[in-house]
């Protein structure tokens, strides 16, 4: 969505390099005394045409190689709008790009309204982006911006990236670009051809940024979510998840899909998953696989009278995108808006007025075959959050010139096939228009190739193989499938029994495994929210879990502690059953009841599995990594 930053992972300390130190106007200096990071402010022109008076000052950062002999690389973020010189703590030893290794420095900067480089701040905009109410709010941005509102484009970006190079006396440059970083260096590479050693485009965004409707998502939505159930890894769930959601979407009220569902604190709070939320859902599956791989099983469920699954994830979905717009300096909101605004291709005449906007998209909306975005309808194009928060924000009567013809250069795209913000097509036409382009398109991988949480462990080693000359497409490596979740019971009799202990016991203890799977088959955020009440914490020694009840009459408290495949910890159940449960290295034991539990954790290679002691019955999956995203600090890296 327009209101959706397109993001990636940027690691949590980004921000650090060069907060609070002196940078001079000219030369780099040591960032930190000892260390070849390297700090500049450039000062440019806000418009270089001189119709806006000022100037920016550009936060670059940039280490250098021991022994330079290729020119340098270019790390561009995306967004737009985000803070980028943290980009430049991939250039470390060990890191996606070592600049020794490659015999290259590595350069990064915040670009223009964004993190060091004069950030821009609109208030407003910034509390209304997240609630999805930004008419009033995105014109009054406009109007604060004053005559520069039209100088934080694509085209401004690639200037300001020249004037990086010629700053640093360097012939060249390769660049590699995230996201909506792409189009910046397509738009850069268009522009000064001559200045151009090579690019990596990573999630391909075209110039510009492409249709503000945003069909090209829905269009590959059919082919990654079938993605999620190749042969029978829904067998019991579904034969075809994508019939499911078009059932589904054909038959929410007006009002959408509501019910209640537990927050981060444990309460229960009413909710709502209307069409457009559904598709935002599967769209931040592109940074958590989870929301995929619960989905099949949520829309069954709510096909089947019990919405609490999907609400559930809808909530979650909901809750990222906040996340996402929760710190100015990492992703400036009014940046974002007056760089999409500007240059995105919206349905409407960049004079028309709000009103003719508005018809503008019902009429697209019509005219939209409605194969080309099923499982969702046309009604689903005319959700406000398509196109805030530019609906209401002017355009300049002339777009930017963002150049036209593409330099014959080397140049690899990356594209994970599991992508809905960038998706392959889109890349592959992108990439259809350079003539020394290489595709590598990934399996399972989301966006944000390189890094990214659903990342592809072979597409760094490649990018590294093609910034070296090298061939490309020989790392053997693969991404793993995401886990499917199952079918969330709505009683304890929907459970089936262990085999031991048998009974209501098997049933309570069975029960205990699929609580625990929920936390990890759940969008990976430091609290997860029960399913029927409770809810699960990461604290300093593993999970905590409170009140947590996934089926019904079983309820789990206590802490559980994962560490390098093994669990620990004490486990307290009420409900249909009282007892306690410890877990010492992978072994349970304890009571239900009257009954005498034992059990045993097995991690797999792709999954972590509990199974009970004397038996292969009734197994508790568990996804392949016990380290969740949630315990590693990272923030999300716009597009």
């Amino acid at each position: 969505m327009r209101i959706r930053a397109i993001l990636g992972l940027v690691a949590g300390v980004a921000l650090l390099l060069g907060v609070g130190e002196a940078r001079a106007a000219a030369p780099f200096s040591s960032c930190f005394r000892g260390t070849p990071v390297e700090c500049a402010t450039l000062t440019v022109p806000v418009d270089r045409a001189g119709a806006a008076p000022g100037t920016v000052p550009l936060h670059v950062v940039r280490y250098r190689a021991a022994h330079a002999t290729r020119p340098p690389l270019m790390l561009v973020t995306g967004g737009p709008g985000q803070s980028g010189t943290g980009l430049v703590l991939d250039a470390l030893p060990g890191g996606v790009f070592p600049a020794n290794r490659l015999h290259r420095d590595v350069i990064a900067f915040d670009p223009r309204g964004t993190g060091e480089s004069g950030v821009l701040r609109c208030p407003a905009l910034e509390k209304a982006i997240v609630g999805l109410d930004t008419d009033a709010a995105a014109s009054a941005c406009w109007s604060s911006l004053g005559a520069a509102r039209y100088d934080y484009t694509s085209r401004t970006v690639a200037d300001d990236i020249e004037s990086i190079r010629q700053a640093v006396g360097a012939p060249t440059l390769a660049l590699y670009g995230i996201s909506y970083g792409t189009s910046e260096v397509q738009t850069y590479a268009r522009v000064y051809p001559q200045s151009v050693d090579r690019l990596i485009l990573d999630s391909t965004v075209p110039p510009g940024g492409g249709d503000g409707l945003e069909r090209q998502s829905f269009a590959a939505i059919p082919r990654v979510l079938r993605a999620v159930c190749p042969g029978r890894r829904c067998a019991g769930i579904t034969t075809d998840p994508v019939a499911d959601l078009a059932t589904l979407i054909h038959s929410l009220p007006a009002g959408g899909l509501v019910g209640r569902v537990v927050n981060d604190r444990g309460h229960r709070v009413r909710q709502r998953a209307g069409r457009y939320d559904l598709f935002d859902l599967l769209v931040n599956g592109d940074f958590d696989p989870t929301l995929r791989g619960s989905l099949p099983a949520a829309v069954h469920s709510a096909l089947g009278g019990d919405p609490a699954p999907l609400l559930r994830l809808v909530r979650a979905s909901l809750e990222s995108d906040k996340q996402n717009f929760n710190s100015p300096r990492l992703l400036s909101t009014a940046d974002f808006a007056a760089t999409i605004c500007e240059e995105t291709a919206f349905p409407w005449s960049r004079t028309a007025s709000v009103d003719e906007r508005r018809s503008a998209v019902a009429a697209a909306a019509a005219a939209t075959p409605a194969a080309s975005i099923a499982p969702f309808d046309n009604a689903t194009l005319l959700a406000p959050q398509i196109v805030a928060p530019c609906v209401t924000w002017p355009t300049s009567a002339q777009p930017p010139d963002l150049g036209s013809a593409n330099p014959n250069v080397p140049v690899l795209v990356l594209s994970g096939e599991a992508d809905l913000r960038t998706p392959t097509e889109g890349a592959q036409a992108v990439a259809a228009g350079f003539p020394q382009a290489i595709v590598r398109t990934f399996p399972y991988a989301g966006h944000d190739v390189i890094d990214g949480v659903a990342g592809q462990p072979c597409a760094a080693p490649e990018a590294r193989a093609f910034l070296a000359g090298a061939p490309v497409g020989t790392c053997p490596g693969h991404q793993a499938a995401p886990s499917v979740a199952p079918i969330a019971p709505r009683s304890l009799h929907d459970v089936a029994p262990l085999s031991h202990p048998g009974g209501t016991a098997g049933r309570v203890l069975h029960a205990v495994g699929l609580t625990i799977d929920d936390y990890f088959l759940s969008p990976g955020n430091p609290v997860v929210p029960g399913l029927r009440s409770g809810r699960v914490s990461v604290v300093r020694n593993g999970l905590r879990f409170v009140k947590d009840v996934y089926v019904p009459g079983v309820t789990l408290s206590g802490n559980l502690t994962p560490k390098q495949g093994r669990f620990g910890g004490t486990l307290r159940v009420s409900g249909a059953l009282r007892g306690t449960l410890r877990v010492v290295r992978n072994r349970i034991s304890g009571r239900l009841g009257a009954h005498s539990v034992h059990a045993r954790i097995r991690v797999t290679t792709n999954h972590v599995v509990a199974l009970p002691a004397a038996s292969v019955a009734g197994p508790f999956v568990l996804p392949a990594s016990v380290v969740r995203p949630a315990y590693r600090l990272r923030l999300p890296r716009p597009r």
